[in-house]
């Protein structure tokens, strides 16, 4: 009779949690520390060590399993409370580069998105409000004539945007344990523009989530004069590939956020002073995915100052 015990563990992606933290006293009133977090992808089908936290990850069995057949990107109004002033398209192309090193351009080979939602407006269409765009492109549309979807290798997108926008992406591949799309966070605009003033051309590849990692060092004075200082900066890398079954090394793609705080404080009864600073990127994350569920599930890294 066979038991659980008999049969070996077939699982072949895993999901690891790696941190730490180390800490120099300098001195008799100063601490210099630093922390590294970083939940990256993995699996056992090859025989080295694929998925190391500091080539970001690789790709689960799951995730590569198919190719991409649909990607989904939203643009909608940042601040959507004021109703006026949100994104604005002007313009968007897909770049699609195949194993072979060949480009093509969406326009070129007449691949365009399905559009749908948002305000016509005298040369862009607006999402102002509750209103959202979303450009559909399906690789499964008869009318497709770029490459085969399993030879791709990487795909990237230019938009022409402005105002209040908000950018995310999703695709087919990128769903939670009920098949639902989630939608990532790509850009957000910087401030509540609604003149135009801040259109730029915005580039980003994409791909599915593989590693997210948060390096962060921090600095203590207690008792200096008095007062007592803490100052944190933290560098976040999130890191995504786009799969192909047929590739062993997929493209990779990075983006950067940073993240700072620090507080003075002093206590001289019955006085007690306390300032504080921070600053956050709007796509500054601590979230992850985890392998080996239906879909990706997605959890919460937190990361607590002052933790040993």
């Amino acid at each position: 009779m066979a038991t659980d015990l008999d049969i070996p563990d077939q699982k072949t992606s895993v999901t690891n949690l790696l941190g730490g933290r180390g800490i120099v006293q300098v001195g008799d009133f100063v601490r210099v520390g630093a922390t590294y977090v970083t939940a990256f992808q993995g699996q056992t089908l090859f025989d080295d060590f694929t998925g190391n936290p500091f080539a970001g990850g690789a790709l689960t069995t799951d995730q590569n399993a198919l190719p991409i057949s649909r990607i989904i990107i939203r643009l909608s109004d940042d601040s959507p409370a004021d109703g006026v002033g949100g994104a604005a398209l002007f313009d968007d192309e897909i770049i699609i580069e195949d194993v072979d090193g060949n480009i093509f351009r969406g326009s070129t080979i007449g691949f365009e998105p399905i559009r749908e939602g948002g305000f016509q407006r005298v040369g862009f269409l607006a999402a102002d409000g509750d209103e959202r765009i979303t450009l559909t492109y399906d690789f499964t549309d008869p009318l497709y004539t770029g490459p085969d979807p399993t030879t791709i290798e990487r795909v990237f997108f230019e938009l022409v945007i402005s105002n209040d926008y908000k950018v995310e992406i999703t695709s087919d591949r990128q769903t939670n344990r009920d098949s639902q799309p989630v939608f990532l966070l790509v850009e957000r605009a910087d401030d509540n523009i609604r003149d135009n003033s801040n259109q730029r051309l915005l580039k980003f590849d994409y791909g599915l989530p593989t590693a997210n990692t948060i390096l962060g060092v921090t600095f203590e004075a207690n008792k200096v004069w008095g007062f007592d200082f803490y100052g944190e900066y933290d560098f976040n890398k999130q890191y995504r590939q786009y799969p192909n079954l047929n590739l062993k090394d997929h493209r990779k793609a990075v983006n950067d956020a940073q993240a700072w705080m620090l507080n003075l404080s002093k206590a001289s009864y019955p006085w007690f002073v306390f300032l504080e600073g921070y600053s956050m990127d709007a796509d500054y994350s601590t979230r992850t995915f985890l392998a080996g569920t239906r879909g990706q599930d997605e959890i919460d890294l937190r990361v607590r100052r002052g933790q040993r």
